[in-house]
């Protein structure tokens, strides 16, 4: 049995559910490293767990840069660096959203946590990685023929 139907099942997600696996691969990733250094090397849990945020940061800015939006051009760094600024500022709005979730609603805070994850990467994390960080390069228009006219 060949993978090309799984492959061609996979390539229909829409883009917002593709950077929700992205994400959860990320996630994977992520506590994969931190509980390796805790258990396996020692590490303090604050330096694992920035270790691993920053693997799994990794991971899913590659994922999401080939898989999800597509971009494959060579300006990855520029990717890179505006795809970090959304992942903090997302950072920081799900901490305030799972917080105050937690808070208003009184849920748990895994429950607050996951809706405030979606909700961010939804409202915030695809939409400014579609239109700030992987958008196509606009392509240089050439001068209307009446301007060399005159």
């Amino acid at each position: 049995m060949s993978g090309a139907p799984l492959r061609r099942a996979w390539a229909r997600l829409p883009g917002p559910l593709r950077q929700l696996v992205a994400s959860g691969v990320a996630t994977c990733v992520d506590t994969a490293v931190l509980l390796a250094l805790v258990h396996g090397a020692g590490l303090v849990a604050g330096v694992a767990a920035a270790l691993g945020c920053l693997v799994g940061g990794a991971v899913n800015f590659a994922i999401t840069r080939a898989w999800v939006f597509a971009a494959r051009d060579r300006a990855w760094v520029g990717q890179a660096l505006r795809y970090g600024v959304i992942v903090v500022g997302g950072g920081a709005v799900v901490s305030g959203l799972a917080v105050a979730a937690l808070g208003a609603a009184g849920l748990p805070l895994l429950v607050g946590k996951a809706i405030a994850v979606v909700v961010t990467m939804l409202a915030w994390t695809y939409p400014l990685s579609a239109r700030v960080v992987f958008a196509a390069a606009p392509t240089p228009t050439s001068a209307p023929a009446a301007a060399g006219a005159r």
